[in-house]
């Protein structure tokens, strides 16, 4: 026998085995022998109860919980018992030691027939590709972090700012340590928010670009008021920008790089937001108000701080402020959710423009073919990509037009066609 990718040896147990346990849990999995030197020779485990014991604390010492994913048992080999630890490939990757955190030094991949510290780019990367669900949660890679802001926030509303409720409330975790979710409350918040007033397609107001950073606290008090400076004719609920905004910091993919876009334009404002629906959740499910967070501890932290009201009420308190003319679009983009408000004080084009004309085009192309894709879609109308996701959403909560599959593979049909 010899070492591979999926098989390692170990003479005895030592401490390097969670390593080797974290690097098959964030790789393909694998299998560690104890008892068989690097050589492939069968020396066999002496104390059998006291290196199981041990091997399965170092399982708990491991960030998300592994346990599931571990499986030790004793074998025998050459006449000699051994000690066999079969890992499985995790699903909540990465994984990481818990006291050295989600560092180079606590995060490790299994390479060819060793186990690798992985760099920080590779963390962010994996983040990005499994961790959605989990970024709350995970261990901050920044730790040296300042809460001016949200110490003052909490001050306002007489909450202690200490240990007990940081912890509580998931900024801090069982090792004292800041999680993403202090990440974000704190100074230093890497995730910002940029808006511009477009004035018309050939021109846009230099002057007006903004980049708001820090907290996400700041962050949501500096965008309302910028907002707030372009609305001073009431064209838009100051409630319904409210709750765009907290929705946007809420419910963001916070594994996806880059910032939240706020567009201004004359007749309409448009809020794009990094990430898209949760699965589960559909368009049709957030019209009717249905909620579920993909930052749930954010959204009970803002909660707390009165800077939303219960649960699922916020799309209703933004569709309520408008007309029927005038009413607000909710679509989900390649990577992104964009909600558009439309200015009261102009008459919409949304029904010249993508109305009942439009909808006729793609029903008579319907009627000839079985289903039309967005990118065909792109094609009869003469339009881009997001016009086209537009369209095509507004038709089926309409329901004129049934949607099939998800991501490239999504086809529209008639919704009388099978």
């Amino acid at each position: 026998m010899e070492e591979n990718t999926y098989l390692e040896f170990k003479r005895q147990y030592t401490d390097n085995i969670k390593k080797e346990i974290v690097s098959f849990l964030n790789a393909g999995g694998g299998k560690i022998i104890i008892g068989v030197d690097d050589e492939g020779r069968v020396v066999g485990v002496e104390d059998l109860d006291d290196c199981m014991l041990r091997i399965i604390n170092s399982v708990r010492g491991i960030s998300p919980d592994a346990m599931s994913f571990v499986s030790v048992q004793p074998v025998v080999k050459a006449g000699k018992t051994c000690i066999e630890v079969v890992i499985e490939v995790g699903t909540n990757r990465p994984y990481y030691l818990r006291k050295a955190g989600m560092t180079s030094r606590g995060v490790y991949m299994r390479i060819g027939p060793s186990c690798q510290p992985m760099s920080q780019e590779s963390i962010m990367k994996m983040i990005e590709d499994y961790g959605v669900g989990h970024f709350e949660e995970n261990r901050s890679l920044e730790q040296k972090l300042t809460f001016h802001t949200l110490n003052k926030k909490m001050a306002k509303m007489n909450m202690p700012f200490d240990r007990d409720i940081l912890l509580n409330m998931r900024i801090l975790d069982d090792v004292d340590q800041y999680t993403n979710l202090g990440l974000l409350l704190s100074d230093q918040n890497p995730f910002t928010t940029k808006a511009v007033y477009i004035q018309s397609l050939a021109q846009t107001d230099l002057d007006s670009r903004r980049e708001f950073t820090g907290s996400l606290l700041k962050q949501l008090d500096d965008a309302f008021q910028y907002l707030s400076s372009y609305n001073k004719d009431h064209a838009y609920p100051d409630i319904a920008l409210w709750e765009v905004l907290t929705n946007m910091f809420i419910h963001r993919d916070y594994t996806k790089r880059g910032s939240n876009y706020i567009y201004i334009y004359n007749d309409h404002m448009e809020f794009r937001s990094r990430g898209q629906l949760i699965d589960g959740i559909s368009l049709e499910t957030v019209r009717v108000g249905f909620s579920e967070s993909r930052n749930r501890y954010l959204a009970e932290f803002f909660y707390h701080l009165q800077l939303t009201e219960s649960y699922g009420t916020g799309i209703h308190k933004i569709l309520d402020g408008f007309d029927d003319d005038h009413e607000p679009l909710f679509v989900e983009v390649p990577g992104e959710f964009v909600v558009t408000l439309y200015n009261m004080h102009f008459s919409t084009n949304k029904k010249s423009s993508e109305g009942d004309d439009v909808d006729e085009r793609l029903i008579h192309y319907l009627k000839k073919h079985p289903f039309i894709t967005r990118l065909k879609c792109e094609q009869v109308l003469d339009c881009g990509s997001t016009k086209s996701y537009r369209v095509l959403s507004r038709m089926v909560e309409k329901g004129k037009v049934k949607k099939i599959g998800n991501g490239r593979n999504t086809k529209y049909t008639l919704k009388n066609e099978r």
